[in-house]
């Protein structure tokens, strides 16, 4: 296996989302079984998003998270495809 980075490309919006999930997980951590090894991921990852999300420490961050949704979600609430648009 060779050590190559692989780069994800998220909108912020869809970081703030994936922060926010991995967050949640981190929290019920205790009830779902992680192996080490995932776990130190877990932690990098969310490590990188906290550096680079300053909305994760605004006073504000609920409104931020709230907005994410809202761009991901559209209207309607509730995803209706892949791609995050309307069918």
């Amino acid at each position: 296996m060779t050590d190559d980075v692989i780069q994800i490309n998220l909108q912020r919006h869809e970081a703030l989302i994936f922060f926010e999930w991995l967050a949640a997980l981190e929290e019920k951590r205790d009830s779902i079984v992680i192996g080490d090894a995932e776990q130190k991921i877990i932690w990098q990852i969310e490590g990188q998003l906290e550096s680079i999300l300053v909305e994760v420490v605004s006073p504000d961050y609920d409104k931020a998270l709230a907005e994410a949704k809202r761009q991901i979600l559209g209207k309607s609430g509730s995803p209706t495809s892949l791609d995050g648009g309307s069918e």
